[in-house]
């Protein structure tokens, strides 16, 4: 049964994406994290007003990316308790995974290219089973701090390209970002080999990741089925403190083995991931802190068309639990910044 429900939304996100010149009156969040002037139409060349970013969604090309966001306090100071060179007095999560699969790529692999771009480094690496994609800003190559990991996973069939303009923003806020060209992530196992990946990097003197990487802070966030990946790889491997998922097609029986903060986000328009059939019976399913909440007007793949849209909630909700940063988490409280937000609905808060 759930082979036949991954090959259904397999082919709906073609439809939609077939389809999208349609739009989705996607509204803005009450504060946009990185531009206001946003245009919520879904095409193929989605430009926003301010015309700073471009992102063709059927390619790989991005063009006058955003410029970095002011959340900084990541990669700026070494030695505050909330900052990124402070990961011996981390208390978030253990640093080594209890039965985490071992899908790991190579280690001691050299990028097979490297993009710069407005501030941020993309690496590609080919692996004899996958091509691995890593994000992170320009300032890692020259700064003494260590930056948190984020991993990423597909929706079924999408190339990660699809996502560049969401990754490029997560990457801005300072943290380290991988993703791959798996489309059948669901099980959790690829999130789970990428960050195996990024810390090889970090013990591989050639990398330009090596003793870059903050190994006590990692996250993980996907998209559709990817989605599901997040919680079952949050589920899998100690060493992931937080999990978002983004229209996941999560199961019941597979979140009630999460005991992780997660953030459900959802759109009223998703034609593709039902909210209250997959999403929000997650949100009941899972024993830890969990917050939902969906975005008025997206659709399914509003997170690739209008990345803006959901990048400052993603950024702070990370930032939050990597950091044990109350100004962050309590924008997720009841009464905080995100159930108060009109361009969101259906707010639902526990745990905390």
């Amino acid at each position: 049964m759930k082979r036949i429900i991954a090959v259904f939304l397999s082919l709906s996100l073609l439809f939609v994406f077939a389809g999208c010149g349609k739009s989705d009156n996607v509204p803005t969040t009450t504060t946009p994290y990185i531009d206001s002037g946003v245009n919520n139409s879904y095409d193929n060349n989605y430009v926003d007003n301010s015309d700073i970013y471009a992102t063709n969604v059927n390619s790989d090309i991005i063009t006058n990316v955003a410029p970095q966001p002011t959340v900084t306090q990541n990669v700026q100071n070494t030695t505050e308790s909330s900052g990124v060179g402070d990961s011996e007095n981390s208390t978030t999560v253990q640093e080594k995974p209890t039965e985490a699969p071992t899908t790991s790529a190579p280690k001691g692999l050299m990028p097979d290219s490297v993009e710069s771009n407005s501030g941020i480094e993309k690496a590609t690496y080919g692996t004899s089973d996958r091509t691995y994609i890593v994000y992170y800003m320009s300032e890692l190559l020259t700064h003494d701090s260590k930056f948190p990991i984020i991993s990423w996973a597909n929706g079924t069939g999408c190339p990660p390209s699809l996502y560049d303009g969401l990754l490029r923003e997560l990457a801005s806020a300072g943290f380290i970002v991988i993703a791959s060209d798996e489309t059948m992530a669901a099980d959790g196992t690829v999130q789970i080999a990428q960050i195996d990946f990024v810390i090889d990097e970090n013990s591989n003197k050639s990398s330009a990741l090596y003793k870059k990487v903050n190994t006590s802070r990692i996250g993980v966030i996907g998209h559709s089925q990817g989605g599901r990946s997040a919680v079952n790889a949050g589920a899998m491997d100690d060493r992931i403190a937080c999990v978002l998922s983004l229209a996941g097609s999560n199961y019941v029986e597979e979140a009630e083995k999460l005991s992780k903060p997660v953030l459900f986000m959802a759109g009223t328009k998703d034609k593709v991931v039902d909210a209250d059939r997959w999403l929000v019976t997650a949100f009941d399913a899972v024993k830890g802190p969990a917050v939902y909440a969906s975005l008025n007007g997206a659709i399914h793949t509003t997170c690739c068309s209008n990345p803006t849209a959901y990048s400052r909630y993603i950024i702070s909700w990370f930032n939050g639990w990597f950091y044990n940063d109350n100004n962050y988490k309590d924008m997720f409280k009841d009464g905080g910044e995100l159930s108060q937000d009109s361009a969101w609905t259906g707010f639902m808060c526990k745990g905390f």
